[in-house]
Protein backbone atom coordinates (compact mmCIF):
# COMPACT_ATOMS: atom_id res chain seq x y z
CA UNK A 1 0.00 0.00 0.00
CA UNK A 2 1.26 3.21 -0.75
CA UNK A 3 1.35 6.64 0.92
CA UNK A 4 -0.85 9.27 0.01
CA UNK A 5 -0.75 12.96 0.34
CA UNK A 6 -4.36 13.59 1.24
CA UNK A 7 -5.29 16.24 -1.11
CA UNK A 8 -4.89 16.11 -5.20
CA UNK A 9 -2.69 18.52 -6.56
CA UNK A 10 -4.45 21.24 -8.80
CA UNK A 11 -3.21 22.35 -11.81
CA UNK A 12 -1.27 25.91 -11.70
CA UNK A 13 -2.14 26.78 -15.05
CA UNK A 14 -5.90 25.80 -15.38
CA UNK A 15 -6.73 24.94 -12.00
CA UNK A 16 -8.08 21.25 -12.63
CA UNK A 17 -7.88 18.29 -10.60
CA UNK A 18 -4.33 16.32 -11.88
CA UNK A 19 -4.76 12.99 -12.25
CA UNK A 20 -2.35 10.16 -10.89
CA UNK A 21 -0.64 8.04 -13.63
CA UNK A 22 2.49 5.68 -13.66
CA UNK A 23 5.73 6.11 -15.61
CA UNK A 24 4.77 3.58 -18.25
CA UNK A 25 1.55 5.95 -19.20
CA UNK A 26 3.78 9.18 -18.63
CA UNK A 27 6.97 8.37 -19.81
CA UNK A 28 6.07 5.24 -22.05
CA UNK A 29 9.43 5.29 -23.82
CA UNK A 30 11.47 5.25 -20.39
CA UNK A 31 11.03 1.97 -18.87
CA UNK A 32 13.25 3.34 -16.10
CA UNK A 33 10.22 5.68 -14.88
CA UNK A 34 7.25 2.80 -15.49
CA UNK A 35 7.03 1.84 -12.00
CA UNK A 36 7.23 5.70 -10.69
CA UNK A 37 4.21 7.74 -9.74
CA UNK A 38 3.49 11.05 -11.71
CA UNK A 39 0.42 13.97 -11.11
CA UNK A 40 -0.16 14.95 -14.52
CA UNK A 41 -3.23 17.64 -15.89
CA UNK A 42 -2.88 16.51 -19.44
CA UNK A 43 -4.69 19.38 -21.08
CA UNK A 44 -1.87 21.79 -19.78
CA UNK A 45 0.79 19.02 -20.05
CA UNK A 46 1.72 19.89 -16.41
CA UNK A 47 3.42 17.04 -14.16
CA UNK A 48 5.75 16.02 -11.08
CA UNK A 49 6.79 13.27 -10.31
CA UNK A 50 6.11 11.49 -6.52
CA UNK A 51 8.44 10.73 -3.76
CA UNK A 52 9.34 6.95 -4.06
CA UNK A 53 6.46 4.62 -3.07
CA UNK A 54 3.98 7.31 -2.47
CA UNK A 55 1.70 9.52 -3.89
CA UNK A 56 3.05 12.99 -2.55
CA UNK A 57 4.68 14.85 -5.35
CA UNK A 58 8.14 16.25 -5.22
CA UNK A 59 7.21 20.08 -5.75
CA UNK A 60 4.31 21.63 -7.86
CA UNK A 61 3.00 20.27 -10.97
CA UNK A 62 5.15 21.97 -13.77
CA UNK A 63 4.23 23.15 -17.77
CA UNK A 64 7.85 21.87 -19.97
CA UNK A 65 9.46 25.47 -19.88
CA UNK A 66 9.13 25.53 -15.96
CA UNK A 67 10.32 21.06 -15.88
CA UNK A 68 13.51 22.69 -18.08
CA UNK A 69 14.09 25.25 -15.73
CA UNK A 70 14.05 23.31 -12.65
CA UNK A 71 16.04 19.87 -14.18
CA UNK A 72 18.51 22.97 -15.49
CA UNK A 73 18.75 24.29 -11.45
CA UNK A 74 19.18 20.90 -9.96
CA UNK A 75 21.96 19.85 -12.54
CA UNK A 76 24.12 22.90 -11.80
CA UNK A 77 23.09 22.71 -7.84
CA UNK A 78 23.55 19.16 -7.16
CA UNK A 79 26.98 19.11 -8.47
CA UNK A 80 27.94 21.45 -5.56
CA UNK A 81 27.27 19.20 -3.08
CA UNK A 82 27.47 15.83 -4.70
CA UNK A 83 31.47 16.44 -5.09
CA UNK A 84 31.27 16.43 -0.82
CA UNK A 85 32.98 19.68 -0.50
CA UNK A 86 29.56 20.72 0.89
CA UNK A 87 27.08 18.52 2.53
CA UNK A 88 23.56 18.65 0.87
CA UNK A 89 22.28 20.75 3.86
CA UNK A 90 24.96 22.92 3.68
CA UNK A 91 24.48 23.18 -0.07
CA UNK A 92 21.20 24.07 0.95
CA UNK A 93 21.38 26.66 3.06
CA UNK A 94 24.05 28.40 1.22
CA UNK A 95 21.46 28.78 -1.77
CA UNK A 96 18.71 29.53 0.25
CA UNK A 97 21.06 32.32 2.02
CA UNK A 98 22.13 33.62 -2.05
CA UNK A 99 18.39 33.77 -2.60
CA UNK A 100 17.28 35.35 0.30
CA UNK A 101 14.57 32.87 0.99
CA UNK A 102 14.17 30.40 4.18
CA UNK A 103 15.56 27.03 3.98
CA UNK A 104 12.71 25.44 4.37
CA UNK A 105 11.50 27.29 1.30
CA UNK A 106 14.32 26.21 -0.94
CA UNK A 107 13.27 23.35 -2.46
CA UNK A 108 13.71 23.84 -6.76
CA UNK A 109 10.49 21.75 -6.97
CA UNK A 110 8.21 24.50 -5.78
CA UNK A 111 10.21 26.99 -7.97
CA UNK A 112 9.03 29.04 -10.80
CA UNK A 113 11.25 29.85 -13.68
CA UNK A 114 12.55 32.56 -12.40
CA UNK A 115 13.75 31.84 -9.15
CA UNK A 116 15.26 28.68 -10.99
CA UNK A 117 17.31 31.25 -12.85
CA UNK A 118 18.67 32.32 -10.08
CA UNK A 119 19.97 29.32 -9.00
CA UNK A 120 21.18 28.85 -12.02
CA UNK A 121 23.02 32.30 -11.90
CA UNK A 122 24.45 31.33 -8.21
CA UNK A 123 25.76 28.10 -9.30
CA UNK A 124 27.50 29.15 -12.92
CA UNK A 125 29.60 31.82 -13.70
CA UNK A 126 29.37 33.53 -17.00
CA UNK A 127 32.87 34.67 -16.92
CA UNK A 128 34.00 30.97 -16.91
CA UNK A 129 34.50 29.69 -20.45
CA UNK A 130 32.22 26.30 -21.57
CA UNK A 131 34.26 23.62 -19.70
CA UNK A 132 32.93 20.12 -20.53
CA UNK A 133 35.03 18.49 -17.85
CA UNK A 134 34.16 20.93 -15.25
CA UNK A 135 30.12 21.84 -16.29
CA UNK A 136 31.66 25.30 -14.71
CA UNK A 137 31.26 24.43 -11.27
CA UNK A 138 30.82 27.75 -9.67
CA UNK A 139 30.94 28.81 -6.82
CA UNK A 140 33.19 25.81 -5.86
CA UNK A 141 35.24 26.17 -8.65
CA UNK A 142 38.04 27.75 -6.62
CA UNK A 143 37.94 25.65 -4.13
CA UNK A 144 38.22 22.63 -6.27
CA UNK A 145 40.81 24.22 -7.76
CA UNK A 146 42.80 24.06 -5.10
CA UNK A 147 42.08 20.17 -4.22
CA UNK A 148 45.31 18.56 -4.86
CA UNK A 149 43.68 15.25 -5.76
CA UNK A 150 41.05 17.20 -7.72
CA UNK A 151 41.06 16.02 -11.34
CA UNK A 152 38.06 17.07 -13.01
CA UNK A 153 39.33 20.60 -13.99
CA UNK A 154 40.44 21.39 -16.61
CA UNK A 155 43.49 24.03 -17.92
CA UNK A 156 41.36 26.11 -19.85
CA UNK A 157 38.91 26.84 -17.02
CA UNK A 158 41.63 27.00 -14.05
CA UNK A 159 42.91 29.49 -16.40
CA UNK A 160 40.34 31.37 -16.64
CA UNK A 161 39.94 32.17 -13.01
CA UNK A 162 43.64 32.30 -12.17
CA UNK A 163 43.95 28.82 -10.90
CA UNK A 164 46.42 26.03 -11.19
CA UNK A 165 45.52 22.47 -11.25
CA UNK A 166 48.29 19.00 -11.18
CA UNK A 167 48.22 17.85 -14.29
Amino acid sequence: MSETQGATPVCPYCGRDAELRTGADVHGHRPDLSRKRFWICVPCDARVGCHEGTDVPFGDLANSQLRLARMQAHRLFDRIWLTGKLSRGDAYAWLADGLGIGVDQCHIGMMNVEMCDSVVGLCVDPSIPECEMCGNLWPILVELLTDEGHQSICHRCADAVGGVRDA
